[in-house]
Order: structure tokens, then sequence, then C-alpha cells
């Protein structure tokens, strides 16, 4: 490789920083954040620019009421004893990112920008260009001649690198079809995993865990004795990479990953065979991604989402586990795999604790969409009509009386009009698999329509 330029960089000691009292606190994206922006791309078929911001801390002025003080670095010829005040947020203060994202947002502020209640990371303008931050790389998308505009503005304030159509943005790839539909997949971190882990010339496996084993504190190494096995087992490095996958474009093993993460103090053998499962099936399905289906949902409900639960499947507590998953134009741009925090006394109370949490994510996403659609409506598909009852009535009886008030909050938003609650078929429900391990052939079935892959790219992966 040719060399192109020699670099160097002055960076603070910031472990040797003194506690100051100033807040050094940076927003960062969320994940729903991104894949919202996907969506609204591919529904209107809008290209996402993408652009880098060279060396974005030094483009960062200090308020002069924090001060801070360096010691030179060696041949500057500083006279002995002096220091430097710094002007500039030097790369390695604990300051630094607070001080970048406050220059940058007070200049989109005064320049016509907006940013999200939801997400101080998104921005949008009178143009209906929308910007995502994420520390100093920028997206942007919306009509092809507001974005080439605003990335300009931008660009006479801050130095910028322009990168063109968004490539590769936080691990995740992002391919444009023909149509102008993206899809987010993370091949290239997943092959890296299964390098990291030995697992590259597995043989792949057609679901990511056993649909007749359930994970539970009995297989522990201290209890089955198998400390020593397990010493020196990377359990909890590779429970790591899967997260990322898990909140990033994965939502096919957000149910193992959740289960295995439980595990994390005192991993035992089978929690490891289970976790090596998980990298055989990301071995066979590593290209496949999250895909833009407009049928499903139709033109008067833009926000939809699917809620359901597993009653009292965990073995250790017997707590219930809630799943969800929420479309936006047809694309999945948020789900959730988690354990309960209370064990529900019955089916019907274990989904409608999950319809209380769907409907929380359900009012953050409204705020997030609601500069791109006018009055969004939110509509969650229910499988249990006991819950559905119980959520849509104010009666309280024998059987609900005792339920956290909490967990109310779906009733109330249902009664505001804010929210709707219809039933769906247990057939056709997307949250079924973020809730139980389901066996090769229906967990296939499911695979395909919760990330609306097409059959071209089952085939190819298999």
């Amino acid at each position: 490789m040719d060399l192109q330029k020699w670099k160097a960089r002055t960076v603070a000691k910031g472990f040797m920083q003194e506690d100051s009292g100033e807040p050094t606190f940076a927003p960062t994206l969320k994940f729903s954040t991104f894949r919202m922006l996907a969506a609204l791309a591919s529904g209107y078929g809008w290209r996402i620019e993408q652009a880098d911001v060279n060396t974005a801390f030094l483009q960062a002025r200090i308020p002069d009421h924090d001060e801070i003080f360096v010691k030179p670095p060696q041949g500057f010829g500083h006279p002995r004893g002096h220091v430097w005040r710094l002007r500039r947020a030097l790369y390695g203060l604990r300051s630094s990112p607070r001080h970048w994202n406050e220059e940058l947002h007070n200049w989109l502020s005064s320049n016509g920008w907006h940013r999200s209640p939801a997400d101080p990371c998104l921005y949008s303008n009178v143009d209906s260009v929308y910007l995502v931050v994420y520390v100093d790389d920028l997206l942007f998308t919306g009509p092809s001649c507001a974005v080439a505009w605003s990335i300009d503005q931008v660009s006479h304030r801050f130095d910028i690198k322009r990168l063109g159509e968004v490539g590769t943005f936080l691990g995740v790839e992002w391919k444009r079809g023909s149509h102008g539909r993206y899809e987010l997949t993370q091949e290239a971190f997943v092959q890296k995993i299964l390098r990291k882990f030995n697992m590259h010339d597995s043989k792949g496996i057609d679901s990511p865990m056993d649909s007749s084993t359930r994970l539970s504190s009995q297989m522990n190494a201290s209890a089955r004795g198998e400390s020593s096995s397990m010493k020196d087992v990377p359990y909890m490095s590779l429970v790591g990479s899967l997260l990322y996958l898990t909140v990033a474009t994965r939502p096919d093993v957000a149910f193992v990953v959740k289960e295995l993460a439980r595990f994390g103090k005192h991993p035992g053998l089978q929690h490891w065979r289970a976790a090596k499962r998980v990298l055989r099936y990301l071995r066979k399905y590593s290209d496949i991604g999250l895909h833009f289906n407009s049928e499903v949902c139709d033109s008067s409900q833009e926000l939809v989402g699917f809620v359901d639960s597993s009653w009292g499947d965990d073995p250790d507590t017997r707590r219930s586990t809630s799943g969800w998953v929420f479309y936006f134009w047809g694309f999945p741009i948020s789900w959730s795999s988690k354990t309960q925090h209370s064990t529900a006394l019955s089916s019907t109370e274990a989904e409608y604790m999950c319809m209380s949490d769907a409907a929380r994510e359900a009012i953050y996403l409204r705020t997030l969409v609601k500069k791109m659609v006018t009055h969004p409506q939110i509509t969650l598909f229910e499988d249990y009509l006991g819950a559905i009852y119980v959520a849509g009535s104010p009666v309280t009886n024998t059987r609900t009386k005792h339920i956290n008030i909490r967990y109310h909050f779906v009733r109330e938003q249902i009664e505001a009009g804010t929210i709707r609650v219809q039933y769906v078929s247990t057939k056709d429900q997307l949250a079924d698999g973020l809730t139980k391990p389901l066996a090769p052939s229906p967990f296939g079935l499911w695979l395909s329509r919760v990330m609306n892959i097409p059959g071209s790219a089952m085939v190819r992966a298999s």
C-alpha cells in the first residue's frame, strides 16, 4: 500500500484529569433511529448520504468558564514550568465529546435545524431533510436537491469529508436495491465473530436454539462441577458480540441471546454449547438482514407493533418472557425479548404486562416519527383475547385487581385514542419467535416474515 500521508496527534491524558464537576455526558444515537431513517428513505425512494467530520473534537471550542490546563508535549520548546490552557476540545479529554456535541448542536439550531425530542441525535429542517449524528459521523436523507444543499451548508462551517451514499455505518452494511429500498446486514461482523471463535468452518444449522431445550441455573458451572473446564472459555466475550448483532439488525437471535446473557456469571458447558449453536446458525445465515416490505402495513397505519408473551417459561423463577416488534412503513425498526420483572399469575396477566411495556415503546416511536407522519397512528396486534379485553375495559375483578398500576398505562393510552389494539391469529403473530425457541420449520417461516426476507435471499443463504 502506498503511503498517503504522515499523521500525528497530540492527545490529552484524560485518565489523569481531575473531576471539575462539569458534566461530560454526550448523547449517542439509538439504533431504532437509524433503522427508522432506513424505513423513511426506503418509503420515499431517497438516497442516504454519508459524511465524516475531520478531527471533529478540535473543531469544538471550550467555553471560557471551563478552564483546562495541560502540560506541553516534549519538543515544543516552552519555558520550564509553563502549561497550556486549552481553547479546543483536545482528544483524550473526558469532556471533549460533550463540547463537540454542544458545538454541533448550537450551530445546527441557529441554522434552521430542529432536534427531535425523542432522540437528541436526530435533526430535521423545513426542506424535509433528516440528519442523524453519531459523534463525528453524519447521515443525511431527504429530497436529493435539498440534501445536497444541506451538506454544503454544514461543510461551510465544519471541515467534513463527503463519503457519498452510505455503505457501512456503525458496523452495519447498507445495501440499496433496484427500487430504492435499503437492506441492513452485518455479514462482515458475523464473519469476524466466526473467525474469532474458530467457527468459520463449522457446519451450518437452521435454528439458533434447540426448541426442546430451556437453559437454567442448574446448568451453571458451579452447580455441575465444571468450573475448571469453563475457566478460560470466552463466554461473555461471545455473548457481548452477539448482543451487538441483536440490537442492530438481527431480531432472529434476540431470544436466545437474552437467555445466554442471563448466565454470564457462572456459565456451564451446556450454556457454552448453546452459544456455539448460535454461531453455527450464523454460519449458515450470515448475510441475511432487515428488508423493507410495504405489505406489512397499509396506508392508514404507518406504525404497527406485534406483541406476545410466553407465560411462566423461566424454569428458575417462573417468570414470563415478553416479546414485541414494531414496523414503520413495513420496515422493522424496534424489537425486544426480555424476562418480565415480576411473576404473572396467568397468561392473561403476562400478555397484559407485555402490552404495557410495548405501549411505552410505541409512544416513544410515535414521538420519533411525528415529524415524518402528520398523525401517526399506533396499532398493537395481540393474539390473546383475554389481554385485549382487560386492556380495553376499565373494570377490575378478582383476577386483575392485584396487577401493578404501572401496567395500566396501556389502558390509559387506549382510552386516549393514542393506541388501538387488534386481534391477530397466533400463526400471524410476528413476535412469536421473540418469546420462545421454535423448531426449524416454524422458525424459518417466522424468520422470513419478521425480517421481511425475500425467498431468493433465504435460498441463497441456505
